[in-house]
Parts: C-alpha cells; sequence; structure tokens
C-alpha cells in the first residue's frame, strides 16, 4: 500500500433546506509552500529541532573559525595556506543563515537551499576535523630559534621560551577551532536529518478522504 498523508473531509448532506457548513481542506504538490495540510504533521517535526537555535550556533562556529584563522594567519600557520577556516566559515555562515530562515519562512524553495547546505558543511566539517586533529597530532615543530642562533640580540635560552609560549597558544587555538568543528559536524548532521523529513514528507503523496455525513432535520415522531 502507497504510504501518504491522509486527510479526512467531512461534508454533509441536505435533508432539507437547512445545511451545515465544514472548513475546505486544500493541498497541493510540489508546490512553493509547505500547505497547510502538512504543516501539523511534517513542519512540526522540524522545528522540534530547534532550526533557529543550531542555526545561531553553526553562525558562532563560523565566527569563531575564520577569527582564529587570521591570527593563525599573522604566524604564517601552514595550516592557514590550505583556507580552511576562511572557506568551511564561509560555509557554516551560509547554512546558519538558511536554517534561520527556513524556521521563520518554511518554504519549499528554503528547505531545499537549507538541506543542501547542510549536507555540504557537514562534509566541510569532517575535513576541517582531519586537518586540525591531523596538525596537531603530526605536527613538526621548527624552532624560531634554528633561524636565530648567530643573531646578537636573542639569546637561546629566551628564544626557547618564546617558542614555548607559542606552541602552547598554537595547540591551544587549533584545540578550539577543533572543538568547534566538531560541534558544526553534529549541528549540520542534526539539521539536515530534521529538514530531509520535511523534504520526504513533501513528497508524499496526499489523499484526501470525503466523509460524507447525513444530517436529518425531520421531527421525531409522536409515540
Amino acid at each position: 500500500m502507497e504510504k501518504g498523508i491522509t486527510v479526512i473531509v467531512p461534508m454533509a448532506t441536505k435533508a432539507t433546506q437547512d445545511y451545515t457548513t465544514y472548513p475546505s481542506a486544500t493541498a497541493s504538490h510540489g508546490s512553493d509552500s509547505i500547505t497547510k495540510v502538512q504543516l501539523p504533521q511534517v513542519l512540526n517535526k522540524f522545528r522540534k529541532g530547534e532550526p533557529c537555535i543550531l542555526g545561531i550556533l553553526q553562525l558562532t562556529s563560523a565566527i569563531v573559525n575564520i577569527l582564529f584563522g587570521v591570527i593563525m594567519a599573522m604566524y604564517l600557520d601552514a595550516l592557514t595556506f590550505t583556507g580552511i577556516p576562511f572557506w568551511t566559515g564561509i560555509l557554516y555562515i551560509i547554512s546558519g543563515s538558511l536554517s534561520i530562515a527556513a524556521d521563520k519562512k518554511p518554504k519549499t524553495s528554503l528547505m531545499n537551499a537549507m538541506l543542501t547546505m547542510n549536507i555540504i558543511s557537514s562534509i566541510a566539517a569532517g575535513i576541517g576535523i582531519i586537518f586540525y586533529a591531523t596538525n596537531l597530532s603530526f605536527r613538526i615543530y621548527i624552532s624560531y630559534c634554528f633561524y636565530h642562533l648567530e643573531s646578537d640580540y636573542v639569546s637561546p635560552s629566551s628564544c626557547e621560551i618564546l617558542h614555548e609560549k607559542h606552541t602552547i597558544l598554537h595547540n591551544g587555538t587549533i584545540g578550539l577551532m577543533l572543538v568547534f568543528t566538531i560541534l558544526e559536524f553534529f549541528v549540520t548532521i542534526i539539521t539536515s536529518s530534521f529538514g530531509c523529513k520535511v523534504i520526504c514528507g513533501q513528497n508524499l503523496p496526499v489523499i484526501i478522504v470525503q466523509q460524507t455525513i447525513h444530517s436529518n432535520t425531520d421531527p421525531a415522531p409522536n409515540v
């Protein structure tokens, strides 16, 4: 049996001149807006996932990645040459903005765009997790003092102290970016799952069953 959304519409038949009216139910397939028939069953499932809050989390993750990416670029870190903090941050901003917009205006076009961008952002977050974790685990530390051993202005001991502080700052920054990227990965997965329920729900056929209600206004016979 084909699955679908069943809507029962009561219809009254006239036995006399009196009649009863019922609110009509309309359903459309493939329209640009979520139909009123599908709204209670499908859209409420999407809003249970709090897409607005998830979108704000994505924007926060994007800002953190971009800001710390700028800091890493100032130190000419090899990670910033790939541009990962920047292009992933832009993707997070787009997907987060679409999630917020889809929560406020549930249109089919917004839902499709939100679902697509969240899937792309989840892939980008997965790539970011691999790069950040690799950078923390297999980073080759080249001492700043290696280039200034013959300098009269920097002593080897003080240079090693500066290098150690730089290493701690670097690891802390990459670690924080890794945490927010992991958060972004799970947020995009959750948002995509709830968005998919809306899109899949819209593709289900809407079955309207007209239920006839006979109204008899004839007076009861005297006993």
